[in-house]
C-alpha cells in the first residue's frame, strides 16, 4: 500500500509471532499516521508502524507485541511474570514469562516503553540481556544495549534489568527504580516513569510477522486441460466479497488520573499536625512510638537507608494534647553523616539555638525544631524536604504509610460535654 494513499484501506493480517500465538485479525491502516489497529477477538491493541516500528537493523514491517501493562493504582507482586495472559486489553497484563520467544536472529530483543496519557515519547532500544531471567546488573548499560529511538537518559537509564521494587526497571546498576515495569509499590501517587510518576506503563517487544508462505506446487501436477473442452466451462461462482470487518469505534479512553503533586515539605508540627508526601493533612491522636519516614518502605532493618521515628506523649487533659518528645534519625544515610545517627529530646537544653537547621541525608533534608506550649510544655517539630526525590518508595506517616489508625482517639481519651 502506498504511504501517500489518501484514504484508509482495510486488510486481513495473519499474526504469527514466533509460534507464541496465531490469529486472524481485522485491521485498519492509516497511511498518514503510520499506525494500525488490530482487532484480536474483542480486544483492540495499537501497534506503531514505520519509523519507530522498523528500527535500524530490521527489515520489513515490525509488529509490536504487548508484554506488560500496569495501570495505577494497581501494583504487581514479585515474580508475577504472567497476569491476565488471555486478555491483552486488560488494564493490568503481563506475558513476560514468554519473553525469550521474541529474541531475534541477531540475538537481541527490540523493546518499546510507552507511558500512555503522560505526553512522554516512546523509548525504543535493543538489548541482548533477558531482564526477566538476569536480575539486577552491576554495570551500565545492560549487555547488548543499542539505542534506536531514545528520548530519556536521566536517572541511570541503560536498558531494562531485574528490579528490587518492580518486575523490571531501567535505572541500571543503581539502587533507584525509574522506568519501572510492574511496580510493587505506589510511588508519589503513580508508577515511576523516566523522572516522575506516571499513571500507566506499557512494555512492547518487536516481532516480525511471518510472511505468507509461497503456495506449494500441487503434486502431482494436474494434466493440462485438453482443447476443445467438451462441455462449456462454467465460470466459477465467485465467493461473495465480504465487506471488511470494521474496527469498532472505541469509547474514548479517559485520561488517566494524574499523579498527585508531592508536598514541598512534609511536616509534623505542634500537637502534632502532620502533612505527608501527598499533601494530606491529619492530626496524630495516639501516643507512643511512630515511624515518620522509612526509606525504602517495608525494608528490613539492615537494608534501611533512612528511618525517622518519634515518640509522642500525651501532655494534657485534652484528647489533642499529644506532642513529640523525642526523635531518632537512623539508617545507612544517617550513619554516613554521623555514626549511630541522631537522637533529639524535647528537654535538651537549647540555650544557643532553637533548631538543627536543614541537614542532608542523601537527597532528603531534615530539620528538627524545639517548641514550647503556652503552658511551658516542651516538644519537638520535624520538617522533611525532597521525600519524592529519594528514588525509593517512602513509608512512614510522612511518606506513603497508612495513617488511619493514628487519627482515631485513644480508647483512654474521653470527651465530655458540660451543660
Amino acid at each position: 500500500m502506498a504511504r501517500t494513499a489518501p484514504a484508509r484501506a482495510c486488510l486481513l493480517i495473519h499474526l504469527l509471532a514466533h509460534g507464541v500465538f496465531g490469529t486472524t485479525a481485522a485491521a485498519e491502516v492509516d497511511p498518514q499516521q503510520d499506525t494500525v489497529l488490530l482487532q484480536l477477538g474483542t480486544d483492540a491493541t495499537s501497534f506503531d508502524l514505520g519509523r519507530v516500528s522498523s528500527p535500524k537493523g530490521t527489515t520489513g514491517t515490525t509488529v509490536w507485541t504487548l508484554l506488560a501493562r500496569q495501570t495505577y493504582p494497581h501494583i504487581f507482586s514479585s515474580g508475577e511474570w504472567s497476569k491476565n495472559a488471555g486478555d491483552p486489553g486488560n488494564d493490568n497484563y503481563a506475558i513476560l514469562d514468554q519473553l525469550e520467544a521474541f529474541r531475534s536472529g541477531d540475538g537481541k530483543f527490540t523493546f518499546k516503553l510507552s507511558w500512555p496519557g503522560s505526553g512522554l515519547q516512546d523509548q525504543v532500544w535493543k538489548q541482548s540481556l533477558n531482564p526477566v531471567t538476569s536480575g539486577r546488573q552491576s554495570t551500565r548499560p545492560v549487555a547488548g544495549y543499542e539505542a534506536v529511538s531514545i528520548h530519556y537518559t536521566t536517572q541511570w537509564w541503560g536498558g531494562l534489568e531485574g528490579s528490587q521494587y518492580a518486575l523490571l526497571d531501567g535505572s541500571v546498576a543503581s539502587d533507584n527504580w525509574y522506568y519501572a515495569v510492574g511496580a510493587f509499590y505506589n510511588w508519589q501517587g503513580g508508577i515511576p516513569g523516566p523522572s516522575s510518576p506516571v499513571a500507566k506503563t506499557e512494555l512492547y517487544v518487536a516481532a516480525s510477522p511471518t510472511p505468507a508462505p509461497t503456495p506449494a506446487t500441487p503434486s502431482p501436477t494436474p494434466a493440462p486441460t485438453l482443447a476443445p473442452t467438451p462441455a462449456p466451462t462454467l465460470a466459477p461462482t465467485p465467493a461473495p466479497t465480504l465487506a471488511p470487518t470494521p474496527v469498532p469505534t472505541l469509547a474514548p479512553t479517559p485520561a488517566p488520573t494524574p499523579a498527585r503533586t508531592p508536598a514541598a515539605i512534609a511536616a509534623a508540627v505542634g500537637d502534632p499536625h502532620l502533612v505527608n508526601i501527598h499533601g494530606e493533612r491529619f492530626d496524630l491522636l495516639k501516643d507512643g512510638r511512630h515511624l515518620l519516614v522509612e526509606v525504602p518502605q517495608f525494608a528490613a532493618e539492615s537494608a534501611t537507608l533512612l528511618a525517622v521515628a518519634a515518640v509522642a506523649q500525651r501532655c494534657g487533659d485534652a484528647c489533642s494534647d499529644v506532642y513529640f518528645v523525642s526523635i531518632n534519625v537512623t539508617g545507612k544515610w544517617a550513619d554516613d553523616v554521623r555514626e549511630g545517627g541522631f537522637h533529639y529530646t524535647a528537654k535538651q537544653p537549647q540555650a544557643h539555638r532553637k533548631g538543627t537547621g536543614w541537614m542532608s541525608f542523601h537527597s532528603i533534608k531534615l530539620k528538627t525544631v524545639w517548641g514550647r506550649t503556652g503552658g511551658g510544655i516542651p516538644y519537638l517539630n520535624m520538617f522533611v524536604k525532597n521525600l519524592g526525590k529519594s528514588g525509593y518508595p517512602v513509608g512512614g506517616l510522612l511518606g506513603g504509610g497508612d495513617h488511619s489508625s493514628v487519627t482515631n482517639p485513644d480508647l483512654r481519651c474521653k470527651r465530655y460535654l458540660a451543660f
